[in-house]
Order: structure tokens, then C-alpha cells, then sequence
């Protein structure tokens, strides 16, 4: 228990993000146009030229992204799904999770098991001893999927 309990704190520290740093300096470089819409870009050094190069190019390229993402928004609609005014209301046998956790929890796994049954009569122990391996990891699934539909519905499985 000490050690899971050990790499969960792990896991936690390890997720934590720092604050995002303060730029190290403010760049103002100086960007003029010519007559044709051509920009002139001026900075007290490399660093500060390429961020007005950068800048200029976004300007320039604004209306080439927007049609780019419209392009993109009209042939790729955006899916709803309806859900419920309360999650927690919903049948259990409309909950998706429910036939996961029969599959993958319990189907899945008794299929493996003859599986390695068969394969422990042609003699070949390193085949059924992975299977078996793959067998407890859907286990292990289901029961996850298990303690989540218990945790939503109120309801074992």
C-alpha cells in the first residue's frame, strides 16, 4: 500500500507544471511598409528583427489562415452529442461503458482463457503464458470500467 501510495505522490509532483515565465525582454522592433505593401523590418539586433519578421508575416498571412479554417470548418462539421440534463440519471444499458466493461471485462478475457487452454496442449507454455498476461490486463480493464459505472450509476456490476 506504501508504494503505491509513494508513486501516486510521484505521479502527482511529477504532473505539476511550473508558472509560465515572464518574457525576458520586450521586443519593439520597427516595421514600416513601402508602396506596395512590402515590409521593412528594423530591430537593435537578430533577435528582435526575426520576432518583427515573424509579425509581419502574420499580418500578411492573416486572411490566408481564416480561409484556411473556414475551408477546414466547412467540409469537417462539428459533432453533438446530446447529453442529459443530469448525467447520473442515465440507464445503465445506455451508458457505452456498461457493453465495454461486458467485452473487454468479461468476453474478452474468457476467449483468451480458452485460448490458452488450446495453446497449453500443443505445448507451448510462453504463448499461453501471455495470453493469460493479456487476459488479466482486460480483467483489470473491466474492473476499472466496473468501479466508474458503480461511481456514475450507483449501481454494481
Amino acid at each position: 500500500m506504501r508504494r503505491w501510495a509513494i508513486l501516486i505522490a510521484a505521479i502527482a509532483i511529477g504532473s505539476c507544471t511550473p508558472a509560465p515565465l515572464a518574457p525576458a525582454r520586450q521586443y519593439n522592433p520597427t516595421m514600416t511598409r513601402d508602396a506596395y505593401g512590402v515590409p521593412s523590418v528594423h530591430g537593435r539586433d537578430d533577435q528582435e528583427a526575426a520576432y518583427g519578421i515573424g509579425y509581419a508575416h502574420a499580418q500578411d498571412n492573416f486572411a490566408t489562415v481564416q480561409v484556411a479554417v473556414l475551408a477546414v470548418n466547412l467540409f469537417i462539421p462539428v459533432r453533438e452529442t446530446p447529453t442529459p440534463s443530469n448525467p447520473i440519471d442515465v440507464s445503465i444499458f445506455a451508458n457505452p461503458a456498461l457493453y465495454l466493461r461486458i467485452g473487454v471485462g468479461l468476453v474478452f478475457p474468457i476467449i483468451l482463457g480458452v485460448l490458452s487452454y488450446k495453446t497449453t496442449q500443443m505445448k507451448a507454455m510462453q504463448s499461453a503464458t501471455g495470453l493469460l498476461y493479456i487476459a488479466m490486463g482486460a480483467v483489470f480493464c473491466g474492473e476499472v470500467l466496473a468501479k466508474g459505472l458503480l461511481f456514475l450509476t450507483g449501481k454494481p456490476l
